[in-house]
């Protein structure tokens, strides 16, 4: 969970390419999306990450875009086409309108919606499937530093954007949520009170408190790397509070690499199972 690296970046990222390639869908960001509505697909319905429970395949207006024999399928958690803990940032794209997606899981359909997406990148939140799914903007394109580097800083100090994304259940896996969160983001708290997070770590919000099926922005967070040369990383903490000040995403840490734009999904349930976390999904700049 903790030392999150692209490994399988390359390896997931053809997938994809070939899957929207194969059958027209897709996307890459640089790509004018003019005309076009462009959506990925993040299902996150709290039941047990297992193969029992991926989704098989994935149709879109009845094309085939996740594939049966297990390449390219659609896993608990999972963000389709690019796959979790982020890689290249595709887009499915269709025209503007009425889109229906199907899912279908053990060769039985589980999953028949009709959504109405609209011009330019949007991602598809499934959360029961017998829901219909929450749709976000992707708020691409995404926003750089907003701060000038100084001599101090210029080359060990840059940015990663974080967004927060709130679908957790409480008690049990049929309750939204009732609590907005608070999420926010220190440097390393166990260096003390003389180290770069000082004695109590220097919380900063990521965005506003958001309730469930909501998110906030893209936050610029600062990122000192720790190894000089290098292309810049940093282990950063993170912690969500309620809306009565009580910390209910303790102890995590992750990670974070300058230049990158990462989502933090938290999902499951709160006080039952599966047992609420954070999910990575993003994608290099």
């Amino acid at each position: 969970m903790k030392n999150v690296k692209y490994i399988l970046f390359s390896a997931i990222a053809a997938c994809a390419l070939l899957s929207c390639q194969k059958h027209g869908l897709s996307f890459a960001p640089e790509v004018a999306a003019d005309n076009m509505a462009m959506f990925q697909i993040t299902y996150v319905e709290p039941i047990a990450v297992n193969a029992a429970n991926a989704i098989d395949s994935v149709f879109v207006n009845n094309k085939l875009v996740a594939g049966s024999t297990g390449v390219g399928q659609l896993t608990v958690n999972g963000t389709y086409p690019y796959g979790p803990s982020g890689a290249t940032g595709k887009f499915f794209a269709t025209k503007p309108g009425n889109t229906n997606i199907k899912f279908y899981r053990k060769g039985n359909l589980v999953y028949d919606k009709d959504v109405n997406l609209k011009e330019g990148r949007q991602e598809l939140f499934v959360f029961k499937l017998d829901e219909d799914p929450i749709i976000l903007d992707n708020l691409y394109p995404y926003k750089g530093n907003p701060d000038r580097a100084t001599t101090a800083t210029f080359d060990t100090d840059s940015i990663a954007r974080i967004r927060f994304i709130n679908f957790s259940f409480k008690g049990d896996a049929n309750t939204p949520n009732p609590t907005k969160i608070q999420y926010q983001w220190c440097h390393d708290k166990s260096k003390g009170a003389t180290g770069r997070g000082g004695v109590d770590g220097n919380w900063h919000n990521i965005g506003g408190p958001v309730a469930f099926g909501e998110a906030t922005v893209f936050e610029p967070i600062q990122v000192w790397k720790e190894t000089f040369n290098s292309g810049g990383n940093e282990q950063l903490w993170f912690r969500g509070i309620d809306e009565e000040g009580n910390v209910v995403i303790a102890n995590d840490y992750w990670t974070t690499y300058i230049g990158t734009s990462v989502k933090h999904i938290y999902r499951g349930v709160v006080g039952g199972t599966p047992k609420a976390g954070i999910t990575l999904s993003g994608a290099l700049r």
